[in-house]
């Protein structure tokens, strides 16, 4: 059994990817790139050492930083149109179409390859697909849920007379987040206790003295790989 695709949106600096994979694969690629953002993006869904509670809520720098801008941008004009022209702020309405427009962060992995009965009995639930293709898919997404927690720090915003300086405070809108973890089959949450049965383990490339040359890029498992003539067959 193997991850056959990672999708994710709005993560890091991942507007949108679907990532297909192999039951072998190797990360290369130049600094910044995001390769530890696809591994940490894989991470909140598997089982590792930070698999707790807390490591799937997400911080602001969590967040394409390109989602947020454009968030905000609607913000600005949605800020306009609620302040009508008695001075009267329309909350509701702000709250409503913050709930709509709020960024959502969005990661999928599809499983294949389920050879025996033991991985088949472990994806059972999530199986997915058609008659031509079938595969097995979990999504995590963190998105903005209470709009009643919302609501009240719209309100006390404008009783305070902080609007003007708050109204596109995406930090202050990360309070209202949560994340849900199903099945994209039949949107049934994902039980912790399964979720363990799948670790998420990573060898981290140390990268050698040539590296950071402008026009070289390598790291010393791979420069053993080639040196030694190693066969990946």
């Amino acid at each position: 059994m193997y991850i056959s695709n990672v999708h994710a949106e709005n993560f890091r600096n991942f507007s949108k990817i679907d990532i297909p994979l192999k039951p072998f694969a190797i990360l290369v690629g130049i600094n910044d790139v995001g390769k530890s953002n696809l591994i940490e993006a894989i991470n909140i869904l598997l089982y590792n050492s930070k698999s707790n509670y807390y490591s799937k809520k997400l911080s602001k720098y969590d967040f394409n930083s390109q989602a947020v801008k454009e968030f905000k941008e609607i913000l600005v004009n949605l800020f306009d149109e609620c302040n009508g022209k008695e001075g009267i702020f329309d909350s509701n309405k702000y709250v409503e179409e913050i709930y709509i427009n709020a960024p959502k962060v969005i990661v999928r992995l599809r499983f294949e390859g389920a050879n025996n009965d033991y991985e088949k009995a472990l994806l059972r639930d999530w199986l997915n697909g058609d008659e031509n293709q079938q595969y097995f898919e979990i999504e995590y997404i963190y998105y903005l849920e209470n709009k009643k927690k919302l609501t009240e720090i719209i309100n006390k915003m404008v009783s305070d007379e902080l609007i003007d300086d708050n109204y596109n405070n995406f930090d202050l809108f990360l309070e209202c987040y949560e994340y849900s973890f199903k099945s994209t089959n039949n949107s049934k949450d994902i039980n912790y206790n399964k979720i363990k049965n799948f670790v998420s383990n990573c060898i981290i490339a140390e990268r050698d003295s040539f590296s950071s040359d402008d026009n070289v890029y390598s790291s010393k498992i791979i420069s053993k790989i080639i040196d030694n003539g190693l066969s990946l067959k």
